[in-house]
């Protein structure tokens, strides 16, 4: 029946096991061991961080207040004045007299007047030409000028 056919196989079943079966059982058990490894190192890392850590905080409690001889103090303090000193010798050089800064400064900007700007190169032709014909015009204005101007000077003198 079919209790005697159920422990047939199971009995026939605790012999060797297929290859199939076998590989399967072979793959778990790998799988588990990669499985302990990883938790072995990162309870290993953790480990060394918390070492770290506390290393890090005494290290920070020991440094914050280091003895220091009077010598050393002394030499400190002399490196400082002399940093304060270069420091103010440097600002002094900068001071510059009025009369050195009316020469450097007090030249007329003699660019000034040509406050004319284009932005293609049609506009800078047309510039240019008319700069040419400017004096041109100052001359036939003075000359304008001096018709009307020298009658009325000559008749004062």
């Amino acid at each position: 029946s079919k209790q005697e056919e159920d422990a047939f196989w199971k009995s026939a079943g605790e012999g060797q096991k297929s290859k199939a079966a076998a590989k399967k059982e072979e793959e778990h058990a790998k799988k588990l061991e990669a499985a302990a490894k990883k938790q072995a190192a990162r309870e290993q890392a953790e480990a060394e961080e918390r070492e770290l850590v506390a290393a890090a905080k005494k290290k920070e409690k020991v440094s914050l207040a280091p003895k220091q001889t009077m010598a050393e103090r002394n030499a400190q303090r002399e490196r400082e004045e002399q940093e304060r000193a270069s420091a103010a010798s440097s600002k002094k050089k900068n001071i510059v007299s009025e009369d050195e800064y009316d020469k450097m400064v007090g030249h007329e900007n003699i660019n000034s007047g040509l406050a004319q700007s284009a932005r293609g190169v049609d506009a800078a032709l047309s510039l240019l030409s008319m700069e040419e014909q400017v004096p041109m015009n100052q001359k036939a204005a003075f000359k304008a000028f001096e018709e009307r101007e020298l009658p009325l000077l000559r008749a004062e003198n």
